[in-house]
């Protein structure tokens, strides 16, 4: 039997050998990568297999198909998760981060990406992929129009560049960096940066990026009207892309070259270049590149005299027009519908589901089956089950299972002792890939296999000694988790959590009830019993503080529900006028595409269709836009104010911000919110909770100073005092009756003669204080005239708060 050493050796050999060829030879390097990731699983060579996986993703990111390294790449990640190495997770992370990126999907790309940036600033991370990743992050700004912005984040890691010897790295940069300067028509600077990144590739033989820069810089000479040099530059990119079979670059390319020809009226050697673009981009499903290639063929065989031609070929433009506005309308449509809560998002779902009533009163045969189904819903699944570790721990028994018909198996340890050994460590399972987990393996062959269960999530719960788990299964193909629905996963088995601490204190209640109802039987049989029970109602008081604790919680939740019924309120209107239009405007999109299906197409009718379409598209943008801003202003503060992040901050941009939000809801009462705040105050402190304070401070003055008046003025001011920030919220309403001041700050002590109000927004505003700012609060009022609360918050909060909060 060979030496492991000596086939390790090898295979790392091997991986070396890949990295030194992929730019040369990617199709070699790919099909020498996907048989190194094999060979290295069954080795259980689990480093050498991350390195071969991100590897991987680097080859097929850079032939364009980097979705199919996807489900290796989530392996890899769950596999450096497992050892704890934060390196290899930090560049696995990176290329994951580029597979969505890719795919258009900016918000989980962007998570990854910052989650790369995180894991490479810890002790011994990279500074080659920290560079990466904040790459990454501006691609992602600069896809979404914010070229300033995506500049800052190149910038930042061109500075770094000089900290490794990495020159396709320092390449990648200067691309990305000339590209967005030729999008601001910085041309004199985007062509220094392109050149340099030339020069660099042209030293190191990496004719990817080398066909990257000379066709940038043909862009930039053709924005010159320098043609001819124009035409020797794609010239070269064209042989350095067709050297590698950079497939999207020779497509892109041959369509400036046409660009060219054809400004030099030579339409038929610009068709020629189209039509071989064209054969590359069906085959490669570059859907938009192939539409811009069908236009310009039409506007080329029109200016040749092949009319014919030209009507073909602006058919299938349009048609693929067609497509693509109808595609995204329809994605824009869910957008629309999701920010106007005409569809339940997963948070209210999850809200619901905490508050429904059977998780408040049911017991197992009622709340398993709730939690189940709304779990399957929320995570668009058909397999939730939930299990409980016997006594022993040496079995699993189904408690509850949905879609399943059959009886359940009982799971043992002595056939997963892998499995059942991770159970006791309290933390969530993540396996993307169930077969090839380091924690699942065992139990994919014992149980998962045979239900085509191929990726699961499974969440402990310890209660009273035991331990539940519930268990996502994903069924017929691997499933990556996002950290979206790893999130719901946690609140949910923070749910199934609750529902059982409810149970128990019913049951407990129950109890105490006989118990007294037995005092008057047998009072000395009692007093045994009660000392029976000491040791339960311990345990009964931690539950129902930890009961308090969710109260407090959902009193914060609802503090930002508010919020956010205030900003539905001004959000509705423009959203939903940008959905008629857009209706309107997919009407128009429908009857030109039965004109030009039926071949009754007139030009008269397209040029309508086009004004049509610029004129609908101009008031919906100006209705999104509006929406937009009033997202932006919710978006900075329910961000800051669920975040307990220290950091830096202003103190007058930090509170101007929340009273702009505050004030759109207070405005059609009547309110007035006025600031008195120096602009140059400056804290090194926790922003969110202080925004927290403050929202509770000006709600309760409303709802309690301002009952059934009108005009009221809530004045917020501040001032530097010795080490501290003195921070005063003062209103002109009712205020406070001696006998009620004292009171105002224990928990569900309300003024209010009905519950609308839970009595404990003081209470959480006062423990945020001292608990996590470090400050303290003074109350002053004057019955009938004032209310003023004055925070007293040290300019830079103590470390150990720092570390409490992060614990």
């Amino acid at each position: 039997m060979p030496n492991a050493t000596v086939i390790a050796d090898e295979l790392a050999a091997q991986l070396a050998h890949i990295e030194s060829i992929y730019h040369q030879q990617p199709l070699q390097a790919r099909q020498a990568c996907e048989a190194l990731i094999g060979h290295a699983r069954q080795q259980h060579a689990t480093l050498l297999q991350i390195y071969a996986a991100e590897l991987y993703g680097k080859i097929m990111d850079h032939a364009g198909e980097a979705i199919t390294a996807r489900n290796l790449l989530y392996e890899a990640a769950q596999q450096a998760q497992a050892i704890h190495n934060f390196r290899l997770e930090a560049r696995v992370c990176e290329q994951i981060a580029r597979s969505h990126y890719t795919a258009g999907e900016y918000p989980t790309a962007l998570q990854n990406w910052l989650r790369c940036i995180e894991l490479s600033e810890f002790k011994q991370g990279e500074a080659a992929i920290w560079m990466m990743a904040k790459v990454g992050v501006g691609q992602v700004y600069d896809a979404l129009g914010e070229c300033q912005t995506a500049l800052l984040f190149h910038q930042k890691a061109l500075n770094r560049i000089h900290e490794v010897n990495d020159p396709y790295l320092h390449a990648k940069i200067l691309i990305n960096i000339g590209v967005v300067q030729l999008k601001l028509d910085q041309l004199s600077q985007a062509k220094i940066a392109l050149e340099t990144s030339r020069q660099i590739c042209l030293a190191n033989d990496y004719a990817d990026y080398a066909a990257t820069s000379y066709s940038r810089l043909a862009e930039i000479a053709l924005k010159e009207n320098q043609l001819d040099d124009a035409m020797s530059l794609l010239t070269e990119a064209l042989s350095f892309a067709r050297k590698v079979n950079y497939r999207w670059g020779e497509a892109t390319i041959l369509s400036n070259m046409a660009q060219i020809h054809s400004r030099h009226q030579r339409y038929d050697a610009a068709l020629e270049c189209i039509f071989t673009a064209q054969v590359i981009a069906k085959n490669h499903h570059f859907t938009p590149v192939l539409m811009r290639l069908h236009q310009a063929a039409a506007h080329n065989a029109e200016q040749a005299g092949q009319i014919a031609l030209a009507i073909q070929e602006l058919k299938a433009g349009v048609a693929l027009q067609t497509a693509l506005q109808q595609a995204q309308q329809s994605e824009q449509n869910n957008i629309l519908v999701q920010k106007t809560n005409l569809r339940a998002s997963a948070s209210s779902k999850l809200v619901n589901l905490a508050n429904h009533r059977l998780i408040e009163h049911g017991d197992q045969a009622d709340y398993w089956p709730l939690l189940a189904q709304e779990s399957a819903s929320l995570l668009q699944l058909e397999r939730v089950s939930i299990w409980l570790l016997s006594e022993d721990k040496q079995r699993l028994e189904c408690q509850y299972a949905r879609q399943e018909t059959a009886q359940m198996p009982v799971l043992e340890r002595r056939m997963m002792p892998v499995f059942f050994s991770s159970l006791e460590h309290n933390q969530p399972i993540i396996a993307h890939d169930a077969a090839h987990h380091h924690f699942v393996w065992d139990i994919a062959k014992a149980y998962l296999a045979e239900r085509h269960i191929y990726s699961i999530m499974a969440f402990p719960i310890h209660h009273n000694d035991r331990i539940y788990i519930l268990l996502f299964e994903q069924t017929g193909q691997q499933r990556n988790w996002l950290p979206d629905e790893i999130k719901v996963g946690n609140q949910l088995a923070n749910i199934a959590a609750r529902a059982l601490g409810n149970q128990d204190r019913r049951e407990f209640q129950d109890e105490i009830h006989i118990l007294n109802a037995r005092l008057s039987e047998a009072h000395t049989e009692l007093e045994n019993r009660v000392q029976e029970r000491t040791q339960g109602l311990l345990q009964s008081n931690a539950e129902l503080e930890q009961t308090m604790s969710q109260l407090v919680q959902t009193e914060k939740m609802a503090a930002l529900g508010r919020l956010v019924t205030g900003i539905s309120n001004e959000l509705i209107p423009p959203l939903i006028d940008a959905l008629e239009h857009s209706n309107v405007l997919n009407q128009h999109s429908k009857q030109i595409a039965q004109q030009l299906s039926s071949g009754q197409l007139k030009r008269s009718s397209l040029e309508q269709y086009i004004a049509t379409t610029e004129a609908q598209g101009k008031i919906i943008e100006d209705k999104i836009a509006l929406a937009s801003e009033l997202v932006g202003q919710f978006k900075l503060i329910a961000v800051d104010t669920s975040s307990e992040r220290r950091r830096h901050f202003n103190l007058y941009e930090t509170v101007s911000d929340l009273a702009k939000m505050l004030s759109r809801q207070l405005r059609h009462q009547g309110h007035r919110i006025l600031l008195n705040i120096p602009r140059q105050l400056e804290l090194d402190s926790f922003p969110g909770p202080l925004e927290q304070i403050l929202t509770h401070l000006i709600q309760n003055a409303v709802f309690h100073g301002f009952a059934q008046r009108r005009a009221g003025v809530i004045e917020i001011s501040a001032y530097a005092q010795g080490d501290e920030i003195i921070v005063e919220c003062h209103d002109n309403g009712i205020g406070i009756a001696p006998e009620q001041l004292q009171r105002v700050l224990e928990p569900f002590y309300t003024r209010a003669l009905h519950n609308e109000h839970s009595g404990l927004g003081l209470y959480i505003a006062n423990n945020l204080l001292s608990e996590v700012l470090a400050g303290k609060l003074e109350i002053e009022s004057a019955l009938g005239q004032y209310t003023k609360v004055k925070l007293r918050i040290p300019r830079i909060a103590p470390e150990s708060q720092a570390a409490e909060v992060q614990a």
